[in-house]
């Protein structure tokens, strides 16, 4: 994402929340939040994040985790952040 975003970009991730499902369609999930994106993420700061429950045909509530994260300016990257 760090290479496909100019600086001040914006990227929008959608992931299941910490509190959704552990399976869906049959397959395992992986759910995030805040800490996680950043700590994947460090190349971006942050800016908000929102959970919604989305309603499946079968009547069920999933969480879901919503980011909208800005991609940093060069001088602002540590040397760690790099690698992202």
């Amino acid at each position: 994402m760090s290479r496909s975003l100019k600086p001040k970009g914006i990227a929008i991730i959608a992931t299941f929340a910490l509190d959704g499902p552990k399976r869906c369609s049959g397959l395992d999930t992986v759910a995030y939040g805040e800490a996680a994106i950043q700590g994947l993420f460090t190349a971006f700061r942050l800016l908000d994040s929102h959970q919604e429950a989305h309603l499946t045909p079968q009547g069920k509530s999933q969480a879901f985790h919503y980011f909208r994260l800005e991609r940093l300016e060069p001088d602002q990257l540590s040397k760690t952040s790099l690698k992202h």
